[in-house]
């Protein structure tokens, strides 16, 4: 027998199971790659402004920006969202909301993305908590205004309290769930 094209051919549906898998949840086994995006870099770096309070948000922006994986993880659940919504009308609010819980709950490791050399800003780890807080809030309130224009353009009549739903899900989720699971690791903080 051929051990090595065995082994080659048993690696290869592996990583095809895990590709699969990674059209809905982070993958961890699969090699992690960047892209250079510089339209959305571009306005990363116009969004957000220059200053001390801001430099852990803008790293984060930048970094989710770049890394494939949560890129890539933001925009498929964004449009598999768009896809159900059109689809099954009826209930796409809840599926909205767990959409919206998906693309959250998968965006929270990325906290530990940063490399160590770049925790030794002078700045709190209260302070960097709360920028991914900020940075989680703001890329989950674009997903949701997404979906919700894109139901608003399929039903031309969908409500208010869809909105205040979904909003008030969004600041409830990152502010009691994500907020309880954020710990920016490393050692060089300033308490």
């Amino acid at each position: 027998m051929n051990w090595e094209w065995l082994i080659i051919e048993e690696e290869s549906a592996l990583l095809r199971n895990f590709k699969f898998i990674n059209i809905f949840m982070d993958v961890t086994n699969l090699k992690r790659s960047f892209r250079n995006r510089r339209l959305l870099t571009m306005i990363v770096k116009r969004c957000i402004p220059y200053s001390q309070s801001s430099t852990f948000v803008y790293l984060y922006s930048h970094l989710f920006v770049r890394y494939n994986d949560y890129f890539y993880l933001y925009l498929r659940l964004t449009i598999i969202g768009i896809f159900v919504n059109y689809a099954m009308p009826t209930s796409e609010w809840i599926f909205t909301l767990l959409i919206l819980f998906a693309t959250g709950f998968q965006v929270i490791p990325l906290q530990h993305e940063i490399k160590e050399s770049v925790l030794l800003h002078p700045i709190s780890k209260a302070q960097m908590n709360d920028s991914f807080l900020k940075f989680v809030l703001v890329i989950l309130y674009a997903q949701f205004f997404i979906l919700y224009f894109a139901q608003f353009i399929h039903i031309s009549t969908a409500e208010i309290y869809y909105l205040v739903i979904g909003s008030l899900f969004v600041y409830l989720f990152v502010y009691f769930f994500v907020s309880k699971r954020v710990n920016v690791s490393g050692s060089a903080f300033k308490e």
